[in-house]
């Protein structure tokens, strides 16, 4: 049986999520084009997020760290990989937060893991930091930025956050007549949100 490695996983995730995702504490459209509030969550209690939805920063806290609860449970559930590191987990957590756990089921990714590839799975992070925006697929330097910090997180070389997150709310997002979305690589479906509870 794995070692339960969620205290420490969830330690490393919550703030690391929290520092991305940024705190809103009125709904907005994310770049997926879901109406979105708190840490990036797009249900609040128990129903989706709508426009004009209001969350202080107290409740936010507490919703953010039940949804990484709830993606953290996910991904256990699909890595078969039996020497998964806290570190491994939390950075997996935070790319299934952002991406949506079908896409991060149906990725390479997860496929390379589970055949212990952890090398190969690191290298995966990269891929993901495209988004369609006006029609055109663009790499957006916040997600660049994201996804070469959850690899670090993954190996176990991220140090923390030495200045502040560029991209990583909102209105760092390109000015655009279209919401951008997150593009998968060509293998993977479109991104699905979270588990069904969450949904």
């Amino acid at each position: 049986m794995r070692k339960d490695i969620r205290p420490q996983a969830m330690a490393l995730a919550i703030p690391f999520i929290k520092r991305w995702e940024g705190f809103r504490d009125t709904a907005y459209l994310c770049p997926a084009g879901k109406w979105t509030i708190g840490y990036g969550n797009t249900v609040s209690n128990g129903k989706p997020v709508k426009k004009g939805d209001k969350l202080t920063k107290e409740d936010a806290d507490k919703l953010v760290v039940k949804t990484v609860a709830t993606f953290m449970d996910g991904v256990l559930k699909v890595v078969k990989y039996p020497y998964l590191s806290p570190n491994q987990l939390a950075a997996l957590t935070s790319f299934a937060f952002n991406v949506g756990m079908g896409a991060f089921m149906a990725s390479t990714m997860l496929k390379m893991i589970n055949l212990g590839n952890v090398a190969g799975a690191a290298e995966q992070f990269k891929r993901w930091d495209k988004a369609t925006v006006n029609g055109k697929l663009v790499q957006l330097a916040g997600l660049t930025s994201r996804r070469k910090q959850e690899r670090e997180l993954f190996n176990g070389s991220f140090l923390g956050f030495d200045k502040p997150v560029q991209g990583s709310s909102p209105s760092a997002l390109p000015t655009q007549t279209k919401v951008p979305q997150i593009a998968q690589v060509p293998e993977n479906p479109d991104p699905q949100e979270a588990p069904e509870e969450l949904a």
